[in-house]
């Protein structure tokens, strides 16, 4: 799976990071958003972020490897 999160940075700015292979998890009373690599044995976390440093986050669908894929995919859009 893919994980975009939005995120806010200094100044206002706002800062799109995207993360391949990868499952969330939010903590329910501190709002903390994990990000988790997922692998066939465990998932090790390569990522955090404070309830007041995201805007939000989602998942995306998988990225087209192979042209043909990428061709079906512009097809649907």
């Amino acid at each position: 799976m893919r994980i975009q999160v939005t995120l806010r940075m200094p100044g206002g700015n706002i800062q799109l990071r995207t993360y391949e292979n990868a499952v969330a998890l939010v903590h329910p009373g501190s709002h903390v958003l994990q990000i988790f690599q997922d692998t066939l044995r465990h998932n090790r976390l390569i990522a955090e972020y404070h309830g007041d440093a995201y805007l939000s986050w989602e998942y995306l669908p998988p990225q087209p490897t192979s042209r043909a894929e990428q061709l079906l995919h512009q097809n649907r859009v």
